[in-house]
């Protein structure tokens, strides 16, 4: 738990609402046969619909501030942001007024928990709404909560994300996970061999708790890493499905051995949610002076 009132404070001037709403003008398509032409439409708020749906998911209250105001032509679309997410949108040019408004809407902040009926773990949206009795009285919060999901409901991004959660932050600190996770450590060693300007690294996947009947979703995520505990961007994440019976399932991977990378291997149970990982480092080979 992070202490203190979670508030996010957002300063855009918005995009103009005519591409945010209506669409931005693509190339002209050729429709055969027809003699003529058709524009593609793609509505740039359908970019942001996850990301504001994961804002309005995480328990903090969003400021979109303006300082245009008025002047703004992204005004309605930070509003619109603001709707979709329980937040505030505040605009105007006088910036100690707009100061005066965000410290009036965060004087009071209030934390209220409550033991939620969980049916199936199907990962399903509730509906929040607090009710105060005291008049003139307008309360922000969340709109609604998402329950936690069973590993078998991940899609196919929730399980990507789990992957690199667990790649970048291990079992112990994940945050996004499935609500029946269990851990095992990969009792493996990665075999490495540089070859001229390559470094081959592979691992056989194996574990005395793996069930020969069960499917598996096996993830290869690979990280840059300059240096030990430092880690940097996202080379490469990989999945496959796997299965005991099929036979053995060595994983491999192509590294730069002038750069350092991290490899994080995960197999995770689709029915039961029980993960099998491991991480190495693969430091940089030293060049002769």
């Amino acid at each position: 738990e992070v202490p203190g009132p979670k508030i996010i404070y957002y300063f855009s001037q918005g995009i103009r609402s005519d591409l945010y709403f209506s669409g931005d003008p693509g190339p002209a398509i050729n429709t055969s046969g027809l003699g003529m032409t058709s524009t593609r439409f793609s509505r740039i708020n359908e970019l942001f619909e996850t990301p504001l749906q994961t804002l309005a998911d995480s328990g903090a209250i969003t400021m979109f501030i303006n300082t245009e105001g008025g002047l703004s032509q992204g005004q309605d679309t930070l509003r619109h942001m603001a709707s979709q997410t329980g937040g505030l949108y505040v605009g105007g040019t006088d910036l100690k007024k707009v100061g005066q408004l965000l410290e009036n809407w965060t004087s009071a902040y209030y934390e209220v928990s409550y033991r939620q009926k969980i049916g199936m773990y199907e990962g399903k949206r509730h509906k929040v709404e607090v009710r105060v009795k005291r008049p003139g009285v307008r309360v922000l919060t969340m709109r609604g909560i998402r329950e936690p999901k069973k590993y078998r409901y991940f899609n196919k991004q929730d399980k990507e994300l789990y992957a690199i959660e667990l790649a970048y932050r291990g079992d112990m600190h994940a945050r996004y996970r499935p609500v029946d996770a269990s851990f095992s450590k990969l009792p493996v060693r990665p075999t490495v061999r540089d070859v001229h300007r390559q470094r081959r690294v592979s691992v056989l996947i194996r574990h005395p708790a793996m069930r020969f009947d069960h499917t598996y979703d096996v993830f290869s995520v690979v990280i840059e890493s300059p240096r030990p505990g430092e880690l940097g961007a996202i080379k490469s994440v990989r999945d496959r499905s796997y299965q005991i019976k099929d036979g053995n399932l060595i994983l491999r991977e192509t590294l730069n051995p002038d750069k350092g990378y991290i490899w994080a291997v995960i197999v995770v149970d689709r029915e039961t949610g029980q993960t099998f990982w491991r991480r190495w480092y693969f430091p940089p080979r030293v060049k002769p002076s």
